[in-house]
């Protein structure tokens, strides 16, 4: 199914079936005649490499919509009158779509591992288009030539013998999913001017051990690292103010992070389960570490919370087993339930005077044995404290400026 390039449904068609054309991933041109009186609804889903339909049938298909068996849905253009666009293919197996001022590398029909895209001069200026080489399990080796400054999302989405790419200066964007999966992928170099790292770009990129982010770089999007089992090291480039969420989710032998002082905001299980960070240095700026942004890293040995942070959210250090003393920055006002949980070897916790919130099960299965509070015991009963927020494994003493109180 997928040397099927192109259907020019004849005229006369009225029914077209549930899963007729379903995940014939080489279909790059559908021609709807105006016979047709029903689509069923998965006739063309995932056929990702749709890049035009004419449509001379009643129905309205609209670019990016799952209705009429997702026959829009991945589409580039949808035309009702007369052929608008050219398909052409060269002796190498690359397929080009162009439509008005724009060219796309849409489809690579050969079968070498080793591929060098075609060169500028050659065709003219192109973007490799979304899913372009998607699921070409056998292509080891790609080079992209000077002058593409675009690489589409899902470009080399489970490509899974890929280790390796070459990617030139010219490229400032590289889409969303664009190497999820890419198994094998070792070595790649990002461009100087890429200004983004899209969401979950190198998500499942196993092999990656490191990857060097430009300065350029001031925008990461969710996942973009997602499971990158072997990456050992990131450094985050100035210029950046937030990690969004899952960025470096099930890093595993995630080891040496260096943040920027530019970053305020730490997102949703951004570390979590990153099991070989034992530590790491927040920056001054910090602001925010949302929920679950370090849990079950269960070898961080220490963080140290800077004076600025004014929430930790729920779960956000859950189950860091070898974190032993932890102090609340005076800046905080609220911990979020079960932020601390689980954190079987913590045994000290100073809180700041300000704080207003201790959500349920913040300090749940630890094994404090000391809490200090910065401010008075007068001060400790305006607090809202959500039920069983302090069930330790042990007794603790209740440490105030004016006094202390021992509990069981």
């Amino acid at each position: 199914m997928r040397k099927f390039e192109e259907a020019a449904l004849p005229e006369g068609l009225k029914n077209i079936g549930d899963c007729a054309f379903f995940g014939c991933s080489g279909l790059v041109s559908v021609t709807l005649p105006s016979s047709v009186e029903s689509i069923d609804s998965e006739a063309f889903k995932f056929c990702e490499r749709i890049a035009v339909v004419y449509n001379h049938s009643d129905f309205e298909i609209t670019k990016g919509s799952t209705a009429h068996g997702y026959l829009g849905s991945y589409a580039l253009n949808v035309f009702t009158g007369a052929e608008q666009s050219i398909i052409t293919k060269t002796d190498e197996g690359f397929m080009f779509y162009a439509y008005e001022d724009n060219k796309l590398l849409i489809n690579y029909t050969g079968k070498q591992k080793k591929i060098t895209l075609p060169a500028i001069s050659e065709v003219g200026y192109y973007k490799i288009g979304a899913s372009a080489f998607s699921k070409r399990e056998y292509i080891t080796e790609v080079t992209v030539p000077d002058g593409v400054q675009t690489i589409g999302g899902s470009a080399f989405t489970d490509c899974i013998s890929l280790t390796k790419v070459v990617i030139p200066q010219s490229v400032t964007y590289i889409g969303g999913y664009a190497f999820f999966g890419c198994k094998n992928l070792a070595e790649i170099e990002l461009p100087e001017n890429l200004t983004e790292i899209s969401s979950y770009t190198f998500c499942h990129c196993e092999s990656l051990k490191s990857i060097a982010i430009p300065k350029s770089v001031n925008t990461f999007k969710d996942g973009a690292f997602f499971a990158c089992v072997s990456l050992e090291c990131i450094e985050i480039p100035e210029g950046v103010t937030a990690l969004p969420r899952d960025l470096f989710i099930g890093c595993t032998n995630l080891k040496t992070v260096k943040l920027t002082q530019s970053l305020s905001v730490i997102g949703e299980s951004v570390f979590r389960e990153c099991t070989g960070l034992e530590k790491i240095d927040l920056p001054d700026g910090l602001r925010e570490i949302k929920a679950r942004a370090f849990e079950e890293c269960v070898n961080l040995k220490a963080v140290v919370i800077p004076d600025g942070v004014t929430e930790i959210g729920s779960y956000a250090f859950r189950k860091c087993d070898n974190i032993e003393s932890v102090v609340i920055p005076d800046s905080v006002i609220e911990i979020k339930s079960c932020a601390f949980r689980q954190c079987s070897n913590l045994k000290s916790i100073t809180l700041p005077a300000r704080i207003k919130y201790i959500g349920e099960y913040a300090f749940r299965e630890t094994s404090v044995s000391e809490i200090i509070f910065k401010g008075t015991v007068e001060q400790w009963n305006t607090i809202m404290a959500k039920t069983h927020w302090n069930i330790f494994h042990c007794d603790y003493t209740f440490y105030c400026t004016d006094g202390q109180i021992k509990s069981n």
